[in-house]
């Protein structure tokens, strides 16, 4: 199951309804994933663990990561500003911190 749980925070931009969503009977919110499509971090193999979704407008990437060090989880965070290669660096010193902090614990 793994050493350890694992927050991964996508930020997303809310795009207004192009019209009616008669298919969608409780959710209506449409968004669209940052980074752009051309960035591949999206497709990026995090563990094969199993993921949940949550879109939310009432919470902040601050307000996650309070709530990751409030309960000692790993938060990993996906916006514009993230890169495949600075991604996949943040996972490789996270699982480090991580294998030495239990060691020490």
């Amino acid at each position: 199951m793994g050493d350890r749980f694992r927050l991964l925070v996508n930020v997303v931009d809310a795009i207004e309804q192009p019209g009616a969503l008669p298919k969608l009977p409780v959710a209506r919110a449409l968004w669209k994933a940052q980074p752009s499509a051309g960035n591949r971090i999206g497709k990026l193999d995090i563990g094969r663990r199993r993921i949940s979704s949550v879109f939310s407008q009432a919470l902040t990437t601050d307000d996650m990561r309070r709530y990751g060090e409030m309960h000692v989880i790993e938060v990993l965070v996906i916006d514009d500003t993230t890169t495949l290669h600075g991604f996949r660096d943040a996972l490789r010193w996270n699982d480090a911190f991580c294998r030495l902090n239990q060691r020490g614990g």
